[in-house]
């Protein structure tokens, strides 16, 4: 993409079906470029195109469960890509996820952490966590790259959606509100010293 208010508004729905997904139990564990068409609105000139998510072959939509799988073994089929798999996921004991009794993986925060990857491809980046590069099991929030393609806020609210630690991160949810913010507010409500983000 190469209008950086397009992107914004791309990844903004993009979240927003990632929230919609995670308020009804729903882990898509498959998020990638391939995954995510775009209907370019039959034409019409100036019009965003619009975002839908595709292939729901990987999902988790577990009635007994929710997003919170128990973590009995290491050969549970935990979907995805390793690309864009969150560091909570991983079979790993700096990341989080050892097999065992009392252990689970937590999905519920997981697909936006992939949005926050797959925001530099929206804005003509490369994905941080591809080939040869930072390694989503290990990596410390500070090595991620800078994207310069996106204004400001949108590049803080992707470093909050990739926190290493879940617990950091903010929630499709919060990452929609604030993009909303981004695209729409005054300027001075963005400026304020008293912001927390």
């Amino acid at each position: 993409m190469s209008d950086p208010q397009v992107s914004t508004i791309l990844l903004l729905q993009l979240l927003e079906g990632i929230a919609h997904l995670t308020r009804h139990g729903v882990a898509h564990r498959d998020l990638k470029s391939d995954n995510l068409l775009l209907d370019e609105g039959g034409g019409i000139s100036g019009s965003c195109p619009r975002l839908v998510i595709v292939d729901f072959g990987c999902c988790l939509a577990e009635r007994q469960w929710g997003l919170v799988l128990p973590f009995y073994t290491a050969e549970i089929d935990r979907g995805g890509n390793s690309n864009l798999m969150a560091p909570e996921l991983w079979y790993n004991i700096i990341a989080g996820a050892v097999p065992g009794q009392d252990s689970v993986l937590d999905y519920n925060n997981s697909d936006a952490w992939a949005a926050g990857a797959i925001a530099y491809e929206l804005f003509g980046d490369v994905n941080p966590f591809g080939r040869d590069r930072l390694d989503s099991r290990t990596y410390q929030d500070e090595q991620l790259p800078l994207f310069t393609q996106a204004p400001t806020g949108v590049r803080r609210i992707v470093s909050l959606l990739l926190r290493r630690d879940p617990s950091e991160r903010i929630t499709a949810d919060t990452a929609v509100t604030m993009l909303i913010l981004v695209l729409w507010a005054p300027a001075a409500w963005l400026h304020s010293n008293t912001c927390r983000y």
